[in-house]
């Protein structure tokens, strides 16, 4: 790339690729197909949003980043309780425990600004989303503007400004049509003309939020899809337009896919029934405090409670693969996942999911322990490929065009190629690859990549190694 490009990140929250099609996508299907797209792509363990919102801006992996699930349990933070990554409180206490670097590591907009360039975000997702992909925004004095809470947007004066031409903030629904509208209306009109960023991020909460009420392919999830293909057409056409001095290169993802809810569990009475006191919070006379979602995460106390655990998650009918920090030969080993952190759990467990086909005939489905996803709603946290699979392409002038690679890549890898565009060296703690395959003037990697599959019984765990990186690729119980 010899002239410098503007760049836009388009995530798509809960997309899953398969679900780009003509029928309720065709302007961001031919974009796909046109440009340059990574159908193995894959997110990072647990498939939860805001463990991906840090790994895709800090460009690594949570071992990396120290955020090792949605919830988690750190007594450095508190030690009554677990941290919940989606509440403004408990990650301003976070950041307090940690001197402001609560995600560690340079993160891409730590280094766009060391570098004197401009990054917005403009978020739709929870305060914790639109935090995490960019931590130290404030810091930084770059824009971060949450549509969920507009309270902690930053610089507040631009925040105001935008909010006064474009506000009040459109409800909510299924889908929020109306939100994603003003949330492509805030960004074209009001964030890019103000600050002219060198790189911009906007992340959709769609189609996640109404597929997790009313279901994978239903006419609700499949106009979700549709609103926001319609905001892909404006982006579209407004990068190509006088207002954006300079070509625009577009990298558009997800940050995990979703399963049905073909059953619901209630983990804290299987826990009761086989007599181990489960306990949401911390208490040293104890043998474990656990968090009992989707993903399951265990901090044990008492290391023969682990082994007790272990023996008994794997003889349940519902449980899928259990992940241990130490050698366990019931367990697969948790370097596997890239979630080594001081911070992980001593143990993870997944929940039993399938190929099955819901109501509407998209495939994947399994048992959910979230208490507000309805049966025949969509969910994610887990291992299955259709979990972890995200969506993952590029476009513009400096992309290849109309080429598949079937090389593994996935959201870690997105931070170091953006900062590749501005021939900036990704910092030492970005785990990521740089893509260099996707640009129309590198050269492809002559590698192959070295795939892995570790077994244990019945239970299957997969892994690739390709040019430095490791990629969990996905994990499931055959029957």
């Amino acid at each position: 790339m010899t002239t410098r490009p503007r760049v836009l990140i388009v995530v798509f929250d809960g997309l899953r690729p398969d679900l780009v099609t003509p029928a309720h996508m065709p302007v961001l299907a031919d974009f796909v197909n046109s440009g340059c797209r990574f159908p193995n792509s894959r997110c990072v363990f647990p498939s939860a949003t805001r463990v991906n919102s840090a790994a895709l801006g800090a460009g690594a992996y949570p071992s990396e980043t120290g955020l090792v699930g949605n919830l988690f349990y750190d007594p450095a933070v508190f030690s009554d309780r677990v941290i919940h990554t989606g509440k403004r409180e408990h990650i301003e206490k976070a950041e307090a425990a940690y001197a402001g670097r609560f995600i560690d590591g340079d993160t891409l907009g730590d280094v766009l600004a060391a570098n004197g360039l401009e990054f917005v975000v403009v978020g739709s997702g929870s305060a914790g989303t639109t935090r995490l992909v960019n931590p130290r925004a404030e810091a930084n004095g770059q824009v971060s503007f949450c549509m969920r809470d507009w309270s902690v947007s930053t610089p507040v004066d631009l925040a105001d400004d935008v909010l006064e031409r474009f506000g009040p903030i459109a409800e909510i629904g299924h889908p929020s049509t109306a939100r994603m509208e003003q949330h492509t209306t805030m960004f074209i009109e009001g964030v890019f003309p103000a600050r002219k960023p060198d790189v911009s991020l906007l992340w959709y909460n769609e189609p996640d939020w109404t597929q997790h009420f009313k279901g994978l392919g239903s006419p609700e999830a499949n106009g979700a899809l549709e609103t926001l293909d319609r905001q892909f057409h404006r982006l579209l056409e407004w990068s190509k337009s006088g207002g954006v001095d300079g070509p625009v290169e577009i990298v558009v993802l997800s940050d995990h896919g979703h399963i049905t809810a073909r059953a619901k569990i209630d983990l804290a009475k299987e826990f009761d029934r086989a007599g181990f006191e489960f306990r949401p919070e911390a208490d040293g006379n104890k043998p474990f405090v656990a968090h009992l979602g989707n993903t399951g995460a265990v901090w044990l106390n008492d290391g023969k409670a682990g082994t007790d655990v272990i023996a008994w998650l794997n003889d349940q009918p519902w449980c899928g693969l259990v992940f241990a920090k130490d050698d366990d030969v019931r367990a697969f080993d948790r370097a596997l996942l890239n979630n080594g952190h001081e911070r992980s759990p001593d143990l993870f467990f997944t929940l039993r999911s399938d190929a099955t086909k819901n109501d509407t005939g998209v495939a994947g489905s399994g048992l959910s322990a979230a208490a507000d996803i309805p049966v025949g709603g969509a969910f994610h946290g887990g291992p299955s490929r259709w979990e972890m699979n995200n969506l993952l392409a590029f476009g513009g002038p400096g992309f290849r065009q109309s080429t598949a690679y079937d090389f593994p890549a996935g959201i870690v890898d997105v931070a170091p190629t953006v900062l590749s565009m501005f021939g900036i060296e990704a910092p030492p703690k970005m785990s990521g690859r740089v893509l260099h395959e996707a640009f129309g003037d590198r050269t492809p990697p002559s590698t192959k990549p070295d795939i892995i599959e570790i077994r244990h019984g019945n239970k299957v765990a997969r892994v690739a190694a390709f040019e430095g990186v490791r990629y969990f690729l996905d994990g499931e119980v055959q029957e």
